[in-house]
């Protein structure tokens, strides 16, 4: 009779695009005031409130398939985004917050004509603020559908002189979603980015995206396998 468990051992896998050959990151930023705009190929993501304009929201998604065993146990998860850009009326300390996702979105290859701020007009199957997958699937609720509770929280400071400034997200609550993910993973559909949307001044941030040519968005995932006989 094979044995059914053992001692456990912990590992870590560390995704980001083109590390590794790994080319499973899917990034878009949302526009309120522009519907129809996305930015896939663009080597940035927004999140925030550009002034009178509106706000604006980034969506990231890491596919794990194949990479972490079945009936891994997530220890801990960390999400760093580096920022490189920050709105003019931004304050130290703004509170970002990650949202898990409840819809499958697309991110195709758009390139605005400027750094992104405002987009480019959606190719059939992108993200925009109304659709998940243009002219295919609209989002139940304009601008992403996602759970209210929040992931995960962190201060995120105005941008540096050097502008690359990484910021790590990491909470229990995000274990839990990579643990979902990691046991069901159709459920994947990644994190929405919020920014402080509640105030009147032009606050957004502007990260590198998984397009970008350095300080590409990474996830870092450490999960503890169970030795076992049989399987």
């Amino acid at each position: 009779m094979p044995a059914s468990g053992g001692a456990a051992r912990a590992e870590q896998v560390v995704l980001e695009r083109a590390l590794g050959g790994y080319n499973g990151v899917e990034d878009n930023t949302l526009y309120e005031e522009l519907v129809d705009n996305t930015n896939g190929g663009m080597p940035h993501i927004y999140a925030g409130r550009a002034g009178t304009l509106g706000v604006r929201r980034a969506l990231i998604r890491f596919d794990f398939t194949g990479l972490i065993p079945r009936r891994s146990v997530i220890e801990s998860v960390e999400l760093t985004l580096v920022l490189n850009q920050s709105g003019n009326g931004t304050i130290d300390g703004e509170p970002y917050t990650l949202h898990r996702l409840t819809r499958e979105w697309g991110e195709g290859v758009a390139l605005a004509s400027d750094d992104g701020g405002r987009g480019t007009p959606a190719d059939p199957g992108d993200a925009t603020w109304n659709w998940a997958e243009f002219g295919r699937e609209l989002w139940t609720q304009p601008g992403g559908d996602y759970l209210a509770a929040s992931s995960a929280t962190l201060p995120i400071d105005r941008v540096s002189a050097v502008r690359a400034d990484p910021y790590t997200f990491t909470s229990q609550a995000m274990v839990d979603d990579v643990q979902l993910w990691a046991n069901a993973p159709f459920t994947n559909c990644g994190w929405i980015v919020l920014g402080n949307e509640a105030a009147g001044i032009r606050n957004a941030r502007r990260f590198f995206s998984s397009e970008a040519d350095e300080n590409r968005p990474r996830l870092v995932v450490t999960y503890s396998v169970v030795n076992s006989v049989g399987d």
